[in-house]
């Protein structure tokens, strides 16, 4: 397979960027003639994408479809116009990243977020400007890059969490009175995570009535989007799930947690006048059906806690 006549190539495998470092990398073309040009740009973009559920859009019918909010705009010319030579050419490029003043963010940049409801997103592009004679212009297309904020508390105090769940807590089910007698201990060693560390603690089961089926800890998102009519439209949905426990453990067994918030789909906590994004963690017990014959569904127990993400 031919190379392509025009990529991108940035200095990082990873396209993992901090937002005071420069973007860089180089064009690479592979030309079969030599082409004469106008020009030769490189252009950033970033913007937040915001959306509501099918479900809230019923309510909002009128703001469910939002403009995405520019963050970032920039365009350098890494080569005059000229005329690029036969065969592979390769050309470098730093451009220093100059967020928008004039956005509803006031020159903020946030972490890249792939979420349901936001997304924060940022791209690099080239262009070979050419006149339609001379075949119209070159483009390469838009490739997203990962923007990280720089560590700014590298040393948190940790903030640890200590919780008994009973069948007598609130619980973000519905069945609880159902259960019987049941304990379960939750030792978490701080609420307040770095992102590139994981959540880490332990949990143990004292007792139970009933068989348990499973444990799992569950991340959560809690997406928030102003719409335009003012009204704070606030959705959550899951991000991942770790199963702590299968079937009906041991009793006054200590299980470790340990679960690493997935890049992409968590940031840190984002909080602005159009949108925010918020994390917590969900602990479910779930038990084993054969004790509620008369039931529907699986019989559960749940208790959600917030979180504080940061970069650390």
């Amino acid at each position: 397979m031919s190379p392509p006549e025009l990529e991108i190539k940035l200095s990082r495998v990873d396209r993992v960027f901090c937002v005071d470092e420069p973007l860089e990398g180089k064009v690479v073309m592979n030309l079969e003639e030599a082409v004469q040009h106008s020009g030769v740009k490189v252009t950033l973009m970033g913007h937040v994408t915001t959306r509501i559920s099918e479900k809230a859009s019923s309510v909002f019918s009128m703001f469910d479809t939002m403009k995405p909010m520019q963050l970032l705009h920039q365009t350098a010319e890494i080569s005059p116009a000229g005329k690029l030579p036969h065969g592979k050419t390769e050309i470098p490029f730093s451009i220093q990243l100059q967020p928008d003043m004039y956005n509803e963010c006031r020159g903020m940049l946030y972490e890249t977020y792939h979420g349901v409801n936001v997304s924060i997103q940022y791209g690099v592009s080239v262009d070979v400007q050419r006149g339609a004679l001379r075949g119209g212009p070159m483009s390469t297309g838009l490739m997203e890059f990962v923007l990280e904020l720089p560590k700014k508390h590298p040393q948190r105090v940790p903030t640890p969490l200590s919780f008994t769940m009973t069948n007598q807590s609130e619980s973000i089910v519905s069945n609880m009175s159902k259960l019987g007698e049941f304990e379960v201990q939750l030792e978490l060693d701080s609420t307040t995570c770095a992102l590139t560390q994981p959540v880490t603690g332990t949990i143990k089961l004292v007792k139970s009535e009933h068989k348990i089926a499973s444990i799992d800890l569950q991340l959560v998102r809690k997406e928030d989007v102003v719409v335009g009519s003012g009204d704070n439209v606030s959705e959550i949905s899951e991000v991942q799930s770790v199963q702590l426990a299968d079937g009906d453990i041991c009793r006054d067994l200590e299980i470790p947690i340990y679960m690493m918030p997935p890049r992409l789909f968590s940031c840190p906590l984002v909080k602005t006048t159009t949108f925010s994004v918020n994390f917590e963690l969900n602990l479910v017990v779930a038990f084993d059906t054969v004790y509620q014959a008369s039931d529907t569904g699986v019989l559960m127990a749940a208790y959600k806690f917030p979180i504080t993400i940061y970069r650390g």
